[in-house]
Formats: structure tokens, sequence, C-alpha cells
């Protein structure tokens, strides 16, 4: 079964075509125009071209887990610090990982996340922030046992992010 589906098109004919193939075939409700899918904006231009955009989403993510400053505050020179998704250097080893789940617990507490929960968010924009795949794939390779470094790591791209979250979109060309 599936909930939810979008279909597109930049021809109205061809369109409403589809719409009345399916709703012959299917037990379906067209809703109409999306304007929002998956915490991603849905703008269509007036040329059919369709922008996702997930900056409220990156906005939600940063007050979630780091509620202080607000996100509207970010100075030049944090935007300048935070430029990149991650610390410059940051290698993550498996000798950098937790040793056990106490310290996992003991970092969360004193870090005021859980990293697991930061890197799953994270997947999740990663539908229209593209630039960040390489950032979130390397914080999620140590999902089970983040230590300290990883922990460091994931409040970097937090506070990348909170600098960074005006900019989260991809553009769908009509033609």
């Amino acid at each position: 079964a599936v909930d939810d589906q979008l279909h597109m098109s930049n021809c109205d004919d061809m369109r409403k075509q589809f719409e009345k193939d399916v709703s012959t075939n299917f037990d379906v409700e067209l809703m109409g125009q999306a304007h929002w899918c998956l915490q991603a904006r849905i703008t269509q231009h007036a040329n059919f071209d369709m922008t996702l955009d997930q900056s409220r989403y990156a906005a939600l993510i940063c007050n979630r887990f780091t509620p202080s400053p607000p996100i509207d505050t970010a100075t030049p020179e944090d935007c300048e610090t935070y430029k990149r998704p991650l610390p410059d250097g940051f290698i993550a080893t498996k000798e950098d990982q937790a040793k056990d789940m106490f310290e996992v617990k003991r970092l969360a507490d004193e870090f005021g996340f859980k990293c697991s929960s930061v890197v799953g968010m994270l997947i999740f924009s990663m539908n229209t922030f593209i630039y960040l795949h390489f950032g979130i794939r390397k914080l999620a390779k140590f999902n089970t046992r983040p230590g300290r470094k990883h922990c460091e790591a994931a409040a970097h791209f937090l506070r990348h992010l909170r600098c960074n979250t005006r900019c989260g979109g991809l553009r769908y060309c009509a033609n």
C-alpha cells in the first residue's frame, strides 16, 4: 500500500489524462497541488519549474538540538567559522568510538543531544541539502557508539546548518 504519491507535469493535458487513467483504475483521492511533502516546501513557478526547499526543516533541527542562540542571530563570524559542514581535518576512526554505552550516555548529557538523533534527522535533510551528503554519511558511520570526536563534529555540523539554513533547495527545470 502507498499512502502518498506526487505526480507532476509541464503539460496540463497530459496531467489531466494521467489523473483520469489513475482514477479509473485505482481508488484514489486526488488532492490538488501539493505545497509540502516530507518536510520540503514545494514551489511551482510560472514556467513550470519546481523548487523543493527544506530550510524550515533545517531550522527545526537546529532549534531542537541547539536551541540557543536563536537561528536568526547567526553572525558573519559564526558563518565564517562554520562554513564547512565538518570541522577542518575531521577524520573519524573506530578508535574514536565510545568504549561503552555508558560513555555514549555521558556524552549525550554533556552535549545536550543524542548523536544518533541528530544524524537521523540530518539523513532526512539529504532530500534537498545535496552538498551535505558526504558529511552526514561520515557522521552516520559511527552512529552506534559515537565518541567525543563524533559529538564535537555533530555539534559543528549543527552550527554549520544554523548559519546556512536559508540555502537548501533543489530546482527542477520544466524542460
